[in-house]
C-alpha cells in the first residue's frame, strides 16, 4: 500500500524506505497529517505558474505535416518588462527629487545627469544601474510583439527558435525530462540535449503526462529518444 509522507505529502511507493524530502519513512510510523497546512515554497510556485509569470509548458501546434511549434505564453515576459523598468522608474523619481522637477526631454535628462554626477561621483552609480535592465526590456518587448517559438522541422531536420536555427538533428544527442522535488510537489523540465554538451531549454511543467506527451512529439519529429533524470 502506497505510503504518504507526514512531512510533507508526497505519496510513496511501499518499497520506499525514505522520502524525497528527507523522512525516514521505514524508521518511524506515518502519522496522519492534521490541521492547516503551512505555506510553503510550492505554495508560492502554485501562484507563480498559475498567474503565467513562471516558465510553463508551451502549447503544440501541428501547422503542416512534419513541423511540430511550440508557442510560449507571454505572461512571464510582461511580468519581466514590468521589472525591467522600475529602475528606469525610480531613476525619474530620484532625478525629480534632486532637481525639483521632471527632465524636459532626453537630452536635458542627460545633460542634468552628468551634472549631478560631477558634484558627486558616487551618484553614477545610480546612473548606471538602469542600463543593466536594458537587455531584459528589450527582449521582453520583442517577445511580446512578435511572440516566443521553437519548431522542429523534418524535411529541413532543424531546431528553430523565433526562426533562429539553434541545432540540427544530428547535433542532438536526446530528449531529457528532469524531476525537480518541491516542498510539496514536484515539478519536470524539459530540454533538448546536445551531443556537444549543450542543452536547450523547452518548458517545465508540474504535469508529467503533459511534459511527456510535449517530449514524445518532439522525439517522433527529430528521430531521437527520451530520457529521465
Amino acid at each position: 500500500m502506497a505510503t504518504e509522507c507526514p512531512q510533507c505529502g508526497i505519496v510513496n511507493l511501499p518499497s520506499v524506505p525514505r522520502c524525497d524530502c528527507g523522512y525516514d519513512l521505514a524508521g518511524r510510523p506515518p502519522a496522519a497529517r492534521t490541521g492547516a497546512r503551512r505555506f510553503g515554497r510550492s505554495d508560492v510556485a502554485a501562484w507563480w505558474q498559475s498567474a503565467g509569470l513562471a516558465s510553463s509548458p508551451p502549447r503544440l501546434v501541428r501547422p503542416r505535416p512534419g513541423v511540430l511549434v511550440l508557442s510560449y505564453s507571454k505572461g512571464r515576459h510582461l511580468f519581466e518588462l514590468v521589472l525591467g523598468s522600475v529602475p528606469w522608474l525610480l531613476l525619474l523619481l530620484w532625478f525629480g527629487f534632486l532637481t525639483g522637477g521632471m527632465p524636459n526631454g532626453v537630452r536635458d535628462l542627460i545633460g542634468k545627469l552628468q551634472a549631478l554626477a560631477a558634484e558627486n561621483a558616487f551618484l553614477w552609480i545610480f546612473i548606471v544601474a538602469p542600463l543593466i535592465s536594458l537587455p531584459l526590456i528589450w527582449r521582453s518587448v520583442a517577445v511580446i510583439l512578435r511572440g516566443e517559438s521553437l519548431s522542429l522541422e523534418s524535411t529541413t531536420r532543424t531546431l528553430a527558435r523565433n526562426g533562429d536555427l539553434i541545432a540540427r538533428f544530428d547535433q542532438i544527442e536526446a530528449l531529457q525530462i528532469r524531476t525537480i522535488f518541491g516542498d510539496n510537489s514536484r515539478d519536470y523540465v524539459l530540454s533538448v540535449l546536445l551531443k556537444d554538451g549543450g542543452k536547450i531549454p523547452v518548458g517545465r511543467g508540474a504535469d508529467l503526462g503533459e511534459m511527456t506527451d510535449i517530449a514524445d512529439a518532439m522525439a517522433d519529429i527529430a528521430g531521437t529518444k527520451v530520457v529521465a533524470k
